[in-house]
């Protein structure tokens, strides 16, 4: 069946989607059960190319950063490839080039996207007859091709390298320039002003000395930011590092804390990010990461996380989200030399518990040398990544929950009345879908159980792909794209079960022939007459599945 097929036919009983695991109704912050789901590319390979350093994802859009590309002769031009997601996958865009192409800029270094702007680095870039000043770019993507709206510099300083960081958190955004001044470093905070941007504050603290590269990590969120010194020398403790904690006043950003590294070579603040409640900043050269709460003048130290594998570089990167944590140990070799991982953490009372280890396979992939969080999803950086018939080109490695539930609750326009899950039926409850076992295709175990259901009445499940949810008799269509119906069977005790014991597994149901993603849901009778509509059927909530080998 296509997705021509008339909704007639599926409402002589039930639909279902192609699933994996237990499926529980949780929040990215409390998922333990990921899967990989795409790897993505930049728009030009070449060998050694090492792209996946400077990542970042926002909504349905995700950007990399590919500082070492080249254009024609010229060498370490930088390029950045934007992706926006389409169906279940994430497709290239576009290939941005700075507005001035030169050797050794080095535009992506780094990135950063927030809605429909994107902000790009190019550190080494040289404003005339000053080299390495620094450049960043911002580039607005509500349309293909994208539109570059501004570039801007810091004052003409030889080697300030402005730009080796970037944070948006629009109208605002900070920017490190971690060479200026000797590389003492300094950090320029910008907000929007009528149609352009203008400088607001510089950040430098009056202790830094020669070296120190304050700048090297920004992280701008609400009326707070925070930036990485990873090269500070604490006494005769070399390269500790510091992170700098500012809070917004009525007399502009104050510093509010300032935490030192506590061995030699630590590097604290090599990689910093923050979410409303917490701070995070990784340690990699102590193999571990240090979080922070608080507020002006009562910042505190939280939690300290150390790395399980020694010299995997635990910290080299950190990314927060509404209490989920995800930390990259790039150097991991504990399955395969250097192949890395990143460490997924769940704050709950104040106390941070290990979820999931992200794995990329691979030698020398360095996955996890840095992170970008979204909703739901994990975005990994593997430098050293074999793609496209080249060795260490590099790119990005997704993971996302391997069954995450979707079209649930009151996110979904119910003809009548929603439920906790589905929309709700003659019962006086919404009908939910869940699903047990591996969604392995040489080893499918998968069993999905629909529940809630009117007694007696038959389900038939059915794969697919997310679709707008669209009222639907009495309750939602969440999936669209290729529909390929899986069989019926009838609700016992307001139960269904798919498949029988011994029966044919889901996958080869579903046509499914290669690892993926694929949705599921289920639609079942309701024949109380004038419940709600006189449709006499209705919706389960749905569930997305991720495919392994």
């Amino acid at each position: 069946m296509n997705s021509n097929t008339p909704l007639s036919a599926l409402r002589s009983a039930c639909a279902l989607l192609l699933i994996s695991g237990a499926l529980q109704a949780q929040t990215s912050a409390h998922v333990t059960d990921w899967a990989e789901s795409q790897r993505i590319l930049p728009a030009e390979l070449a060998f050694l190319q090492g792209t996946g350093r400077a990542i970042a994802v926002d909504g349905g859009r995700m950007v990399l950063g590919d500082p070492a590309d080249d254009e024609g002769n010229l060498s370490g031009v930088g390029s950045v490839s934007w992706f926006e997601r389409v169906g279940e996958t994430y497709v290239l865009r576009e290939r941005l080039r700075a507005a001035q192409l030169a050797a050794g800029d080095f535009y992506g270094s780094a990135v950063d996207l927030q809605g429909l702007v994107l902000a790009v680095g190019a550190p080494q870039a040289d404003l005339g007859a000053v080299q390495d000043a620094g450049v960043v770019e911002l580039w607005s993507t509500a349309v293909n091709p994208a539109t570059r709206l501004i570039t801007l510099s810091a004052p003409q300083l030889a080697g300030a390298e402005f730009g080796a960081a970037v944070s948006l958190d629009l109208p605002r955004m900070a920017v490190g320039a971690p060479g200026e001044d000797g590389g003492r470093g300094a950090v320029y905070y910008f907000g929007q002003v009528g149609g352009g941007w203008a400088l607001l504050e510089r950040l430098q603290p009056a202790e830094l000395q020669p070296g120190d590269r304050f700048g090297s990590t920004v992280s701008a969120q609400g009326n707070r930011v925070v930036v990485g010194a990873p090269q500070r020398a604490q006494g005769s403790l070399v390269n500790a590092g510091a992170v700098y904690i500012y809070d917004q006043s009525l007399l502009g950003l104050q510093l509010g804390a300032r935490f030192d590294g506590s061995a030699a070579d630590a590097r604290l603040g090599e990689s910093i990010s923050q979410d409303a409640v917490s701070v995070a900043a990784g340690a990699p050269g102590a193999n571990e990461v240090r979080l922070w709460e608080g507020g002006v003048g009562t910042y505190s130290a939280s939690a300290t996380l150390t790395g399980s594998v020694p010299g995997a570089a635990f910290g080299s990167a950190v990314a927060l989200n509404n209490g989920l944590l995800a930390v990259g140990s790039p150097e991991d070799s504990s399955i395969v030399f250097r192949s890395g991982s990143v460490q997924l953490y769940a704050r709950a009372a104040g106390a941070w518990s290990p979820l999931a280890t992200l794995r990329a396979g691979g030698f020398q992939t360095l996955y996890g040398s840095a992170i970008a969080l979204g909703d739901e999803l994990v975005l990994g950086g593997a430098p050293g990544m074999f793609g496209g018939g080249f060795f260490s080109v590099g790119g990005g490695v997704v993971h996302e929950p391997r069954l995450q539930r979707l079209c649930s609750g009151s996110q979904v326009p119910c003809p009548c009345n929603s439920g906790s899950y589905g929309c709700v039926n003659s019962t006086g409850q919404g009908a939910r879908l869940d699903g047990s076992g591996a969604t392995s295709l040489v080893a499918d175990g998968l069993t999905l159980q629909a529940s809630g259901l009117p007694n007696g009445f038959c389900a038939l499940f059915q794969g697919t792909e997310r679709s707008i949810p669209t009222a639907f008799g009495d309750g939602v269509l969440c999936v669209g794209g290729t529909l390929v119906r899986l069989g019926a069977v009838r609700a016992q005790a307001g139960v269904a079960s798919w498949p029988p014991a011994g029966t044919t597994p889901l996958a080869q149901l579903g046509a499914v022939a290669a690892p993926g993603v694929r949705l599921y849901q289920a639609w079942y009778r309701d024949g109380v007459p004038g419940f709600c509509t006189v449709a006499s059927f209705n919706t389960t909530d749905s569930v997305r599945a991720v495919w392994r080998p």
